[in-house]
C-alpha cells in the first residue's frame, strides 16, 4: 500500500509546524476503520437552508456509520474570516477535522503541513482503494476506484492539485462560476441581442444607455474576478508559483483596466465596490426613479439573488443566463469557484479515517448532490449526479425565475464542464489570497478615480510584496 504504509503503522510521528506548534503526521491503520466510536467537525460557512441539507445527509451517513460523530461548525459566513480562524486554530492545535476551503486557503494552512495530500492516502494507487471494511450497512472501499475518481468533474477534480508540489490536497464539495443574468423582458422589447465577446459586451452598453440614459447597463459583483478572469481571456500574466510571484503589473493589463476605467465612467459597467451594493440589487430594482442595471455578472452559487420581485404571482421581468462574455469565443475561459473540502491531519488517526469517509460520502452521494445543488444553484461535482433522473428532471424546468433560474445558471456550469479548459483557476501559493485581494482593490481605486493607473498598480504589487 504505496502511500498508506510510507507511514510506519502503529508509531507516532511529529513534525514541527508554524510557531513551535506540532502537527501530526499521519499514522493510517491497515486495515481501515473498525467501526469504532469517533468525534469529528466539519467547519463551514452554510447558512439555513444548506445546513439543513447537510444535516439530512450525515443522518443517512449515519445509518452506515453510527459510531461517527460529527459535530457543524458554521458559526462564520464570511470567508475571509472564516480561513483566519481556522489559520489561528492550526497554531494551538485546535483545527477542525474537515473545512470548506478555497486552494488559496490550503496554501496558508499548508505551511505548517497541516493539510492532508489525498492522493497518498486515499486516492487510486495509495493502497486505499483495495481496502474494504464491515460497516452496519454492509461492506464499503475506503478510498477511491479509479472508476469513483472518474465520476468527478474532469475540472472540478483537477482544482486540488492546483499547488505547487502537484499533490491534491482538495475534493470539490459543490462548484460555481460567474454567468451573465439579463433582463430578458428588456432585451426583447429592444430587439438587443445577448453579447458573446467583450465588444459586443461594448455595443449592447451602448445602446441600452442611450434607451435609459438613468441606468448602468452591466454590474459585476467581483472585481477581483473581473481582473483575473480578464487576464486569463487576454492570456496576460497574474500571478506565477515560481520566482517573482505577482506579475500582473504588465501593459497588457493596464490597457485592461484603462478599458474599464472608460466603461465605468460611460455608465457601462460598475461594481461592487465601486458603487456600494451587490450588482443584484441593481439588477432587481424595478423603481421607475432608481439607478438599474439590465445586465448583472454574479455567481451561479448566487442565482436566486438575481430573480425580481413579482406583481399578482408574476415576475416583473424575465431573466435570462448566459456564459460570460469572451475575448475568444473559441477559447473561452471563466473562473471556477464554490467550496471544496480538505481535511486535517490529528494525532487520532481514526477522525482522518472518518474525515475522509465522510468526504467521500457528501462528495459522491447523488441524492445530497442533486438536492444541494437545487437549494444552492452550486453545480454537483459528479457526473452520475448531473445524469440522474431526479437531477435531469430539475434542469428540465430550466427557464423564468425562481427555481427555473437556479436551474439555468447550474445547465451553464454543467455546459462549460464539458468543454476542455474552459475553466480556469488561479496558482495557490502563500499569497496567492493576498493578491486576488489587491487586484480587486486596485481596479476599485481607479474606476472609482481615487488613484491613476501607475500608481493603483505600484500600490498593489507593493502591497503583495510585503507578505514575503
Amino acid at each position: 500500500m504505496a502511500g498508506v504504509l510510507a507511514c510506519t503503522l502503529g508509531a507516532s510521528l511529529a513534525i514541527s509546524g508554524c510557531g513551535g506548534s506540532k502537527v501530526p503526521e499521519l499514522t493510517m491503520p491497515e486495515g481501515g476503520y473498525d467501526g469504532r466510536k469517533v468525534e469529528i467537525t466539519f467547519a463551514n460557512t452554510t447558512g439555513q437552508k444548506l445546513n439543513d441539507e447537510i444535516v439530512a445527509a450525515i443522518s443517512r451517513f449515519n445509518e452506515t456509520y453510527p459510531n461517527i460523530k460529527v459535530n457543524i461548525d458554521n458559526g462564520t459566513k464570511n470567508w475571509s474570516d472564516f480561513h483566519d480562524k481556522i489559520a489561528t486554530q492550526i497554531t494551538g492545535g485546535k483545527q477542525p477535522n474537515v473545512a470548506y476551503c478555497y486552494s488559496d486557503h490550503v496554501a496558508l494552512y499548508n505551511r505548517s503541513k497541516s493539510v492532508i495530500a489525498i492522493d497518498e492516502y486515499f486516492l487510486p494507487g495509495s493502497g486505499y482503494e483495495d481496502v474494504k471494511s464491515t460497516t452496519a450497512t454492509g461492506t464499503v472501499t475506503l478510498g477511491l476506484t479509479q472508476a469513483e475518481k472518474d465520476d468527478y468533474i474532469d475540472a472540478f477534480f483537477a482544482e486540488g492539485s492546483n499547488f505547487e508540489d502537484g499533490h491534491t490536497y482538495t475534493i470539490p464539495f459543490a462548484k460555481s462560476t460567474e454567468v451573465l443574468f439579463y433582463n430578458k423582458t428588456f432585451f426583447d422589447a429592444n430587439n438587443l441581442t445577448v453579447p458573446t465577446t467583450w465588444d459586443e459586451m461594448e455595443e449592447v452598453c451602448k445602446r441600452i444607455t442611450e434607451i435609459d440614459n438613468n441606468c448602468i447597463a452591466l454590474g459585476y459583483d467581483s472585481e477581483d474576478n473581473l481582473f483575473i478572469t480578464m487576464c486569463e481571456q487576454l492570456g496576460s500574466d497574474y500571478t506565477s508559483y515560481e520566482g517573482d510571484h505577482y506579475i500582473f503589473d504588465n501593459q497588457d493589463n493596464r490597457k485592461m483596466v484603462e478599458k474599464l476605467k472608460t466603461w465605468c465612467d460611460n455608465r457601462y459597467l460598475t461594481t461592487k465596490g465601486t458603487y456600494g451594493t451587490y450588482s443584484s440589487n441593481l439588477f432587481t430594482e424595478t423603481a421607475a426613479d432608481k439607478v438599474k442595471c439590465y445586465m448583472s455578472i454574479g455567481s451561479t452559487g448566487g442565482s436566486s439573488y438575481q430573480a425580481p420581485g413579482s406583481t399578482d404571482g408574476q415576475a416583473v421581468f424575465e431573466v435570462g443566463v448566459a456564459p460570460i462574455p469572451q475575448i475568444d469565443k473559441n477559447n473561452p475561459k471563466t473562473i471556477l469557484q464554490g467550496p471544496s473540502v480538505c481535511i486535517f491531519k490529528k494525532e487520532n488517526a481514526y477522525e482522518v479515517l472518518a474525515s475522509w469517509l465522510l468526504v467521500k460520502f457528501l462528495s459522491t452521494d447523488i441524492a445530497f448532490q442533486g438536492k444541494f445543488s437545487e437549494v444552492s444553484g452550486y453545480a454537483p461535482v459528479t457526473k452520475s449526479t448531473f445524469n440522474s433522473d431526479t437531477y435531469q428532471e430539475f434542469l428540465s424546468e430550466a427557464g423564468g425565475n425562481d427555481a427555473g433560474l437556479t436551474a439555468q445558471a447550474a445547465k451553464i456550469c454543467w455546459e462549460l464542464s464539458q468543454k476542455e479548459g474552459a475553466f480556469y483557476t488561479s496558482p495557490a501559493f502563500r499569497g496567492s489570497a493576498k493578491a486576488r485581494e489587491q487586484v480587486g482593490l486596485l481596479l476599485v481605486s481607479v474606476l472609482k478615480g481615487q488613484d491613476t493607473i501607475d500608481v493603483a498598480f505600484k500600490k498593489a504589487v507593493q502591497e503583495c510584496k510585503q507578505l514575503g
